[in-house]
C-alpha cells in the first residue's frame, strides 16, 4: 500500500453512545469524527409531506445535537431506497435543469453547506445488498467525510499544542504532558500511513528536548537513568519491552529511557519508510552521543555497562535493519541497501570495539597495539549533563556514605564471554569476521585492513605462529601495496618476522624483504612512540631491529656463497636537502651545493649530512651519491663502511681511510669545510644530482629526486690542468693544429695517458700526428691512446694535434681524458672544454693599379664583440718573386680595433727592375700580430698577483669577467683597470709584456687584364692584355653653360706593365693565348673599339658614342673628340 493510503476503521455510534473515548489522551483516528443518519423513503406522492412536516425537523435537530457537543464531525445524510423500479424511479432522476428532483433533492436544497455535499443515497439491488455497484457513491462520501473530519481534528490538535508551547515559561507547565499531546499527533499520522509527517512530529519533539538539555531545565525528569535492570540487554528499537509512555504520564522517565523512546519510535518510522540506511547512520550518531553523557555518571551504572548497552543497541539496530532489508518496500527501490552495507559494517565494527574493550579489561586481550583502548573522554564544562544540583536532579546522595558495589551486566552472553576466555576468544574472532564481510560487502579496504590487524594480534597473542606468520605475512603485503599507515605495516611486518623466526624457517629472500620493508616502517615512525608487544621481554626492545641488521649482514655471506643474486632495494621518493619520504630508513643530504679542495689537489670533497631513521646504530657499507651532467655523464661520491648512529650524522671520510662521526650539537664551523667525500675521479661543472644510496649488506636503499639539486663541482687551481687551444701562430696555408697544454700542478703525474674525443661530428682530431712542442719530451702514440709518461712537480708539456673538418659555427667541445697515476692510486682527470676554431679578425683588401706600381689597402677589424690590440701589420715578399713591398707606416704603436673602429693598413708593390713578368701571380705574406684584450688583462692579473694563491688569483678572474662589459670600454680608452685587492693592475709597459698572436695570410699579387682582339686571318688569332686608363674632360677652356652642349675629348691610355705575360707554348687562365713579347706584331698599335654608355636621366650624348682607337702597348695617349 502506498505510503499516502489513507486506512482508516471506523465504527458508527449513535449521538448518546458512552463508549466515545476522552479526547484528551488519544490520538485523532480513535476520537468520534463521522456520524451517519438514514431516512426511510415515501411510499406515495403524499411522503413528500411527511418529510417536510417531521423528517425534516428530525434532522435538523440531530445536527444542532452534533454541533452542541463540540466534536470534530463530518455529517453525512443517506436516502435508502428500496429494490423497487418505480420508487427508485419516483424516488430519484433529474428535472430539466439537471438538478435533483424527489426527496433526495430536498435534502440537498435544505442541508448541503456551500460546496459541501452532504446527502447521497443508496438504490438497493433487488437481490443481493452487499452488490458493490449500489454502495459506491455512498463510499466515496463517506471517505470525503473521514477525511474532513481527520483535517479538523489535526487542525485542532495543532492548536492545542501551539497553546500549550506557548505557555511553557509559565508555572506548572510541564514537558511531558505537552510531549503526549504533541505525539498525538504522530500517532494521528501514524495511524493513516503518515509516517512521514509523523516522524517530522518527532524530530520536533527531539529538537525541543535539546533546547530544554542546553537550558539545563530537567525538573521534569527523574535522574540521568541506566540503572533498571536489564538496560544493558534490552533492545533497543523495541517499545513495549518498557512502559516509557507511563513513565511520561507520570513524569518520572529518565533521561537515558526518553532518548531511547524517542530514537526507537523514529527508527520505526523509517523502518516503515525503507529508508534502512538512515536509521543506520542515525543510530551511529545516537549511540555516541548517548555514550559520552553516560560517562559523566558512569560510576553509577553498572560494570563495563557503555560497552554493554553499546554492543547490544548495534547489534538490534543491526539485527531490526537486516529484517526491514527484507522486506519488500512500497516502492520497490532496493537502491539504498548498497549504501546500507557500508553504515552496517560500521555499527558491527562498533560492536566488536566494545568487546574487545570489555576483553582487554578482564585480561582475555592483551593491553597492547592494536588492542589499546582509547583513553577516556574528558567533558568540557559546557558539555556537562548536571553542572551542579541546582541545574537539575543530581545522581549523587548529599551524604557521604560509602560507595555501594557497582552492579554487573545483565546481558548473558557478555557474561559468558567475560567468565570464559575461550569464549570470549570465539565471540570476538566470529564478530569481527563478520564485520570483515560487511566491510569487504561495501569495498572499504583500509578498514578491512584494520580488523585484519586485530586477528593477527590475536594470534600472535594467542600464540598460533603458523596462522599468524599466514595472516601477518599477507597483511604485510598489502599494506606495503595500499600504502597504509605506518603503525599497522610495522606491526604486521614485526609480527611475521617474529612468526617466522619461533617457527624456525630459514631467511631466504622472503625474509629479507619482510627485514628491509620493517626497517623502513620503523623509520616512518621516527621519534614516535608505540607500545611493545606485551609477550616480548622488556630486555628485548628494539632487539628485533637489531636482529634484522645482522641477518641482512648474515644474508650477504650465505646468498653469495650459493652463487645466487638477491640483491635486494626500496626506492622512495626523496628531497635531498629536506626530510625523507615516508619508510626512509636512510636521508642523506647534502649541506654545502659546492665541493671542497682537499689535501690532495687533484681530489674534489663533499660535504653530507645522513640521517638514521632508525632507534639502533647501523654500520653501512657506504653511501653513495650519483651526479650527472650531459657532457660528463655520471660521477659518483662515495663512503666506506660508516657507523651510523641514530639521528643526524656529520660524516667526515677519505678514500681508504675509515670514516669518523662529529656530533652535529658540538661541531664547529671550520669542521665542515673539512668534511670530506672523496672520488678518485677529477672533474670540474655544474651537476644535478640524480640519486643517493646507502647500501647495507645485499639492501640498496634508493632515493630519487622529486626536484632539481644543482652541484658546483670545482677543482683545485694547483691540480692537474689541462687547456685546448689554437696555435699562437697560425699559417693559413699550412694545415690545421691544436694546442693541448697539460700542466701536472703540484701532483707529480705517472704513466699519463691522454685521450681527445670530439663531441662534434663535423672535426676530429688526429692523434696519430700529434706532436711534443718540447723536442725533449717523447711521446708514444697507441691503441690506448697518447702516452705522455711522467710529469713533474709542476712541469708542463703542450702536444700539437691536427684538426681534421671544419665546424659550421668555428666552435668544437672535446672531451679531454687523462688516466694517470699518483701517490700509487689510479686516478682520472675528465673535462669538456670548447674551442674556437675560427679567427677573431677579419681582414678586407682593396688593390689600385698605377702604371708603375700597384697600391693595396688592407682593412683589419674584430670579428664580433672581441676588442684586439694590433701590435704590428706586415707584408712580406720574398726576394724570388720579384716584388717590393713598402709600408705606408713605419710607426711601432699598437691600436685596438673593434667592429666600428677598424685598422687600415697601405702598402705599395713594385716590380724588381731585374724581375720579368711571369704567367703565375706571385704571392705575398700578410702577417697580423694581435691578441685579444681580455688575454692581456689575463696576463696582467698574473703578473701582478703571483705572490698570491692560485686560488685566489682564480677568484679574481671570475670576479673581474663577470664584470667584462663596465670595464673592457674604459680600459680600450684608457688603458686603466678597477684595481684587485688594492693592487694596481696597470704598470708602465705593462701593454708590452704577455704573449702575442701571429696570423700570416697569404695574398696574391693581383693581375689587371684587358682584352683585345686582332683577327690578322682566319686561322690566327691574336690576345693582347693592356691597361687602360680612360679620362673625359671638356675640349675648351670657355666658361660652360648649363643646357647648352659641350664638346668634350675623351682621352685613353693604355700599358701593358701589370699584364701577365705567359710563356710560349701555354695559355692563360682567363684567355686565349697572348702573342709572345718577342712578335713584331704585338710592338705595333692595336686597333680596338670603345662605347661610351651615359645614363639618359642626366645625359643626352649625340655624335659618335662608339668607334675605334687605337691602343699603343708603349703607354701612349688616344684622343677622341665627343
Amino acid at each position: 500500500m502506498p505510503p499516502n493510503t489513507v486506512l482508516v476503521t471506523y465504527t458508527l455510534h449513535p449521538p448518546s453512545s458512552p463508549h466515545l473515548p476522552s479526547r484528551s489522551t488519544v490520538s485523532a483516528p480513535n476520537c468520534r469524527y463521522g456520524t451517519s443518519t438514514g431516512s426511510p423513503p415515501p411510499a406515495h406522492p403524499s411522503d413528500a409531506e411527511v418529510y417536510k412536516n417531521s423528517t425534516r425537523s428530525f434532522i435538523r435537530d440531530w445536527l444542532s445535537l452534533l454541533a452542541a457537543r463540540r466534536h470534530v464531525h463530518a455529517p453525512l445524510i443517506v436516502l435508502v431506497n428500496p429494490p423497487s423500479a418505480d420508487k427508485v424511479a419516483a424516488g430519484s432522476g433529474k428535472n430539466v435543469f439537471g438538478r435533483d428532483k424527489g426527496v433526495l433533492g430536498k435534502l440537498k436544497a435544505d442541508f448541503n453547506t456551500g460546496k459541501r455535499d452532504r446527502c447521497a443515497q443508496i438504490n438497493l439491488p433487488s437481490g443481493d445488498i452487499t452488490d458493490p455497484t449500489a454502495w459506491p457513491e455512498v463510499i466515496n462520501k463517506l471517505k470525503e467525510s473521514i477525511v474532513a473530519a481527520f483535517d479538523g481534528a489535526i487542525h485542532e490538535r495543532e492548536e492545542e499544542v501551539k497553546r500549550g508551547e506557548a505557555q511553557r515559561l509559565t508555572v506548572g507547565w510541564n514537558f511531558c504532558t505537552w510531549f503526549l499531546l504533541k505525539e498525538s499527533l504522530a500517532h494521528s499520522f501514524e495511524g493513516v500511513n503518515l509516517h512521514e509527517d509523523a516522524l517530522i512530529v518527532y524530530e520536533e519533539l527531539e529538537a525541543s528536548f535539546i533546547q530544554v538539555l542546553k537550558e539545563q531545565n530537567l525538573s521534569w525528569f527523574g535522574k540521568l537513568g541506566a540503572t533498571s535492570p536489564n538496560d544493558d540487554s534490552l533492545p533497543l528499537l523495541d517499545v513495549s519491552r518498557k512502559r516509557y509512555r507511563e513513565l511520561l504520564q507520570t513524569s518520572q522517565i529518565s533521561i537515558f529511557d526518553f532518548r531511547v523512546y524517542v530514537f526507537a519510535r523514529q527508527a520505526v518510522l523509517l523502518g516503515r519508510l525503507g529508508k534502512i540506511t538512515e536509521i543506520a547512520k542515525r543510530g551511529q550518531w545516537f549511540v555516541a552521543s548517548l555514550t559520552r553523557r553516560l560517562r559523566e555518571s558512569e560510576g553509577d551504572l553498572a560494570e563495563h555497562f557503555i560497552e554493554g548497552w553499546t554492543y547490544t543497541a548495534c547489534m538490534d539496530i543491526v539485527a531490526r535493519c537486516d529484517e526491514w532489508s527484507r522486506i519488500d518496500r512500497p516502492n520497490g527501490d532496493y537502491s539504498g541497501l548498497i549504501a546500507y552495507e557500508s553504515a552496517r559494517s560500521e555499527l558491527l565494527d562498533i560492536a566488536r570495539i566494545q568487546v574487545e574493550r570489555i576483553g582487554v579489561a578482564t585480561g582475555h586481550l592483551p593491553n597492547t597495539y592494536p588492542f589499546s583502548p582509547p583513553s577516556e573522554m574528558i567533558t568540557q564544562p559546557d558539555d556537562v549533563l548536571f553542572e551542579s544540583s541546582d541545574a537539575g536532579m543530581s545522581d549523587t546522595s548529599p551524604e557521604d556514605a560509602p560507595p555501594a558495589p557497582r552492579p554487573s551486566l545483565s546481558d548473558p552472553q557478555l557474561l559468558d564471554a567475560m567468565a570464559d576466555a575461550g569464549k570470549f576468544r570465539g565471540m570476538y574472532l566470529s564478530l569481527t569476521r563478520k564485520a570483515v564481510m560487511a566491510y569487504e560487502s561495501c569495498g572499504k579496504a583500509n578498514s578491512v585492513i584494520r580488523l585484519r590487524t586485530d586477528l593477527a594480534a590475536v594470534a600472535l597473542h594467542t600464540s598460533d605462529w603458523a596462522a599468524a606468520y599466514d595472516l601477518c605475512k599477507t597483511l604485510a603485503q598489502d599494506c606495503v601495496n595500499k600504502h597504509i599507515w605506518g603503525p599497522v605495516t610495522q606491526f604486521a611486518l614485526e609480527g611475521a618476522l617474529r612468526a617466522h623466526r619461533e617457527l624456525g624457517k630459514e631467511e631466504d629472500g622472503d625474509w629479507a624483504e619482510f627485514a628491509l620493508a620493517y626497517l623502513s616502517s620503523c623509520a616512518s615512525n621516527f621519534g614516535k612512540t608505540r607500545t611493545p608487544e606485551a609477550d616480548m621481554p622488556q630486555d628485548d626492545q628494539g632487539g628485533i631491529v637489531k636482529g634484522v641488521l645482522q641477518g641482512l649482514v648474515d644474508l650477504r655471506e650465505e646468498i653469495e656463497g650459493k652463487g645466487r643474486d638477491s640483491r635486494l632495494s626500496i626506492r622512495q621518493n626523496h628531497r635531498a636537502d629536506g626530510p625523507a619520504a615516508e619508510h626512509a630508513v636512510f636521508d642523506v643530504s647534502l649541506l654545502q651545493h659546492d665541493t671542497v679542495a682537499s689535501d690532495e689537489a687533484d681530489v674534489s670533497t663533499l660535504v653530507l649530512q645522513v640521517t638514521n631513521r632508525l632507534l639502533e646504530a647501523v654500520t653501512v657499507d657506504c653511501v653513495v651519491i650519483e651526479l650527472h651532467d650531459e657532457l660528463l655523464g655520471q660521477i659518483s661520491y662515495e663512503i666506506g663502511p660508516t657507523e651510523l648512529a641514530p639521528g643526524q650524522n656529520i660524516v667526515h671520510a677519505r678514500s681508504g681511510v675509515r670514516s669518523f662521526l662529529l656530533d652535529p650539537l658540538h661541531s664547529r664551523p671550520e669542521d665542515f669545510s673539512a668534511d670530506l667525500l672523496m672520488r678518485q675521479t677529477s672533474v670540474q661543472g655544474v651537476f644535478s644530482l640524480s640519486s643517493t644510496s646507502v647500501r647495507l649488506g645485499k639492501a640498496s636503499f634508493h632515493y630519487s629526486l622529486a626536484e632539481v639539486v644543482d652541484v658546483r663541482v670545482r677543482r683545485d687551481p694547483l691540480g692537474v690542468r689541462a687547456a685546448l687551444r689554437m696555435p699562437y701562430d697560425i699559417a693559413l696555408d699550412k694545415p690545421s693544429q691544436v694546442i693541448l697544454e697539460i700542466q701536472a700542478g703540484k701532483c707529480p703525474l705517472e704513466n699519463a695517458r691522454v685521450e681527445v674525443l670530439s663531441m662534434s661530428p663535423e672535426v676530429g682530431f688526429e692523434l696519430d700526428g700529434a706532436t711534443s712542442l718540447d723536442k725533449d719530451h717523447v711521446i708514444v702514440v697507441s691503441e690506448e691512446g697518447l702516452s705522455v709518461g711522467d710529469l713533474a712537480e709542476g712541469e708542463t708539456v703542450e702536444l700539437a694535434i691536427p684538426l681534421a673538418g671544419s665546424a659550421p659555427s668555428e666552435r668544437a667541445l672535446a672531451q679531454i681524458r687523462i688516466s694517470y697515476t699518483a701517490r700509487g692510486e689510479a686516478r682520472e682527470w675528465i673535462d669538456v672544454q670548447g674551442l674556437f676554431t675560427g679567427l677573431p679578425l677579419t681582414v678586407n683588401v682593396q688593390d689600385f693599379f698605377r702604371p708603375s706600381c700597384l697600391v693595396s689597402h688592407f682593412t683589419i677589424a674584430s670579428d664580433g664583440d672581441e676588442r684586439l690590440r694590433v701590435a704590428g701589420v706586415e707584408l712580406r715578399a720574398d726576394s724570388e718573386n720579384g716584388y717590393q713591398v713598402e709600408s705606408c707606416s713605419t710607426s711601432d704603436e699598437s691600436h685596438i680595433v673593434s667592429v666600428g673602429q677598424p685598422l687600415s693598413c697601405l702598402f705599395k708593390i713594385r716590380q724588381a727592375a731585374s724581375a720579368k713578368s711571369t704567367a703565375a701571380a706571385a704571392v705575398l705574406g700578410l702577417v697580423i700580430r694581435y691578441r685579444r684584450l681580455d688575454e692581456e688583462v689575463h696576463d696582467l692579473v698574473e703578473v701582478a698577483m703571483a705572490d698570491k694563491p692560485a686560488s685566489k688569483r682564480a677568484s679574481l678572474l671570475r670576479g673581474l669577467e663577470s664584470t667584462r662589459a663596465e670595464w673592457l670600454a674604459r680600459y680600450a680608452a684608457t688603458g686603466q683597470l678597477p684595481s684587485l685587492d688594492g693592487v694596481e693592475l696597470v704598470q708602465k709597459d705593462s701593454q708590452s709584456k704577455g704573449r702575442w698572436r701571429t696570423l700570416e695570410i697569404p695574398v696574391d699579387v693581383p693581375q689587371r687584364k684587358a682584352y683585345a682582339w686582332l683577327i690578322v686571318d682566319r686561322r690566327s688569332l691574336i690576345v693582347i692584355q693592356l691597361l687602360a686608363s680612360v679620362r673625359i674632360s671638356p675640349s675648351t677652356t670657355a666658361p660652360i653653360y648649363e643646357g647648352r652642349p659641350l664638346t668634350v675629348k675623351l682621352r685613353i691610355t693604355t700599358c701593358s706593365s701589370w699584364a701577365v705575360q705567359p710563356s710560349n707554348g701555354t695559355n692563360d687562365s682567363d684567355g686565349p693565348a697572348a702573342p709572345d713579347a718577342s712578335d713584331a706584331s704585338s710592338s705595333k698599335p692595336t686597333p680596338m673599339m670603345f662605347d661610351v654608355l651615359a645614363p639618359s636621366e642626366d645625359w643626352i650624348v649625340l655624335g659618335s658614342k662608339k668607334g675605334w682607337f687605337e691602343a699603343s702597348l708603349c703607354g701612349e695617349q688616344s684622343s677622341i673628340p665627343i
